[in-house]
């Protein structure tokens, strides 16, 4: 670092940096753009509330088409028990197949979603309240006055 202010740039460095700064204030609409920080209206862009309603699609419509195909299933299993119908047997079984898939996926995202939470450094889910604590937000154990209950080592 040099000794005139601390800010690191030698005379040099803060030359060549003003004259950028002013070449990209020359550009009005980049200039406006960076000061409101705002997207511009363009038709193809995604708006705050078409990624929500997409996010949302896509997080819960897997849920969805399981329940469905659950659904599906066991009116299938059930129509071809009675009758015996090998093609609602089988109808039965293509259901059945996507339900697993839905249902497999469904618990894949979720495992996926908790390790990177973890990863991350966020805290494991915490007991609801009235469980293994005693009343001022600390988990019995840690104090010694908790009733005697200790909780597992993190």
């Amino acid at each position: 670092m040099t000794g005139d202010g601390g800010d690191g740039l030698s005379e040099r460095e803060r030359t060549i940096l003003t004259g950028i700064e002013q070449d990209l204030r020359g550009d009005a609409v980049l200039d406006r753009r960076l000061r409101t920080m705002r997207r511009g209206v363009r038709p193809w862009g995604r708006t705050r509330h078409t990624r929500h309603l997409r996010h949302s699609v896509r997080a819960h419509g897997m849920a969805l088409t399981g329940g469905l195909l659950g659904i599906v299933s066991l009116g299938l299993f059930l129509a071809a028990a009675s009758s015996g119908s090998p093609a609602l047997a089988w109808a039965f079984a293509l259901a059945w197949t996507g339900t697993l898939a839905c249902g497999i996926t469904l618990v894949l995202r979720w495992c996926h979603r908790m390790t990177a939470s973890l990863e991350s450094g966020a805290s494991a889910p915490r007991p609801p309240a009235g469980e293994g604590t005693d009343g001022d937000g600390e988990s019995d154990g840690g104090d010694g006055a908790g009733g005697g209950r200790r909780a597992p080592p993190v």
